[in-house]
């Protein structure tokens, strides 16, 4: 008589990895420095400490694992309905291009267009302030900022950094400029500390200084709120709707994502609209400051 066949066996598998592994309180960045300094070592590559100025970033992007809903908003023109803005930007750039550099009694200030851009986010968000709010999933709380710290994502040679702009509300466009350049001096130094760096309510992504016009942003957590700025381009436009008339305007696409378990489409896309009229009209801006 033939042999039975023997039963078949189950291969051993991994146990599932456990969920709280990966909370953002788990060793996930130290793990990933430490390999990664392993292997700059291994290969006589000069290396520095991952956490110093990554870690803290990777903590705050790792909550993103938990999944929620985003709302992401691309306005292209004042009649669309994606909300990707390309906010004409040719008054602006007359106004930059005139003070393109300002001398106070001890410093002289380079004015780009980044500081308007800033001003016009925090004008904006003193109109819908829910976006510059934190939730809290733990509780499932919601508070709400009075002070407008915005982060302003730079590339830097050790990577990507996000210094912060304290109480932009309260603060002019020539101050905003001073701060961000005393900012980015510091990224590029490689001596931001960790008051640069910590709790910011609300963040700009400035793409459009490495050539990008639209992008996906990521929001930073507990923050519910992002926009990325892209390259202003020079591109020819019609006058107006019934006319033929075509003149140099310089336009620049912007990407927002809000958190949807905070924010509605309606909400954002009236902040991009107001957001965008503060950059075509500096006038308008000037008279909100006041």
């Amino acid at each position: 008589e033939p042999e039975p066949e023997p039963e078949p066996t189950e291969e051993p598998t991994a146990a599932d990895p456990d969920p709280a592994a990966f909370t953002p309180k788990s060793n996930y960045s130290i793990a990933v420095h430490t390999i990664l300094n392993d292997a700059q070592k291994a290969h006589g590559v000069p290396h520095e400490d991952y956490t110093q100025y990554r870690s803290y970033l990777t903590r705050r992007l790792a909550r993103i694992r938990h999944a929620k809903p985003v709302l992401k908003t691309l306005t292209h023109g004042p009649k669309s309905k994606r909300e990707a803005s390309a906010a004409d930007t040719s008054n602006s750039t007359n106004t930059t291009s005139s003070s393109s550099t300002t001398t106070t009694t001890s410093t002289t200030t380079k004015l780009s267009f980044l500081p308007f851009m800033i001003k016009a986010c925090s004008l904006s968000i003193k109109e819908y302030p829910i976006l510059n709010s934190s939730i809290h999933v733990d509780n499932m709380t919601i508070t709400n900022h009075s002070r407008h710290d915005i982060g302003i994502a730079m590339d830097s040679d050790r990577g990507l950094v996000v210094p912060v702009i304290r109480n932009c509300e309260q603060l002019s466009i020539m101050d905003i400029a001073m701060e961000l350049n005393r900012l980015r001096d510091l990224a590029v130094n490689g001596s931001l500390s960790e008051k640069d760096l910590v709790n910011p309510t609300f963040t700009i992504s400035n793409i459009g200084s490495i050539g990008g016009t639209i992008m996906s942003p990521v929001i930073l957590p507990p923050q519910v709120a992002i926009g990325a700025m892209g390259k202003i381009q020079r591109v020819p436009r019609f006058v107006s709707e019934d006319s033929m008339e075509v003149r140099e305007s310089h336009v620049m696409n912007i990407s927002w994502a809000g958190d949807h378990r905070v924010i509605d489409g309606a909400t954002l896309g009236r902040f991009s609209n107001l957001w965008k009229a503060y950059i075509e009209s500096p006038m308008m801006m000037a008279f909100a400051m006041r």
